[in-house]
């Protein structure tokens, strides 16, 4: 999945369709490109929690992309970086997989 720009109240149904489709059509786990979000707001983080619980619910997992400093520093500070996987690019979150 690949978030552009922002991710907030505006278009947030759009991930959250996108997130239920990927859920049921395949059993890996679910991959967010944030290189290119500069703000997320209250709900956006709300659905990236809900996509988290939902997911180790059923024992997949969520890996988080290319975090801009700004995104790091905020999901830092509120702990999401230990909730899920982080990395810097597809290609670690790949072979994080490999293993």
């Amino acid at each position: 999945i690949k978030c552009n720009n922002k991710l907030n109240i505006h278009n947030i149904s759009f991930l959250a369709k996108i997130v239920d489709s990927l859920i049921s059509q395949n059993n890996g786990p679910i991959l967010v490109d944030m290189n290119d979000l500069q703000h997320v707001d209250s709900t956006g983080l709300g659905v990236l929690f809900v996509t988290m619980n939902r997911l180790k619910k059923i024992n997949r997992s969520f890996k988080l992309i290319g975090l801009s400093e700004y995104i790091h520093t905020l999901f830092t500070g509120l702990d999401i970086d230990t909730l899920c996987e982080v990395y810097e690019n597809e290609e670690d979150a790949m072979k994080s997989m490999a293993v």
